[in-house]
């Protein structure tokens, strides 16, 4: 059971970072990533519902 409870812990603290680290991308890169913005968007979006 605690490998599961473990598991999920994690998989849930990885799609947490990864919304992180897309935010801080976007923040610091910010107009740099223009072209790419609307992929990104739909990423944060993609990623926010869950």
């Amino acid at each position: 059971m605690k490998d599961k409870e473990a598991t999920a812990g994690f998989s849930g603290a990885r799609k947490l970072l990864q919304s992180y680290i897309a935010v801080v991308v976007v923040s610091l890169l910010g107009e740099q990533l223009d072209p790419l913005s609307d992929t990104v968007s739909s990423f944060q979006s993609t990623t926010g519902s869950l």
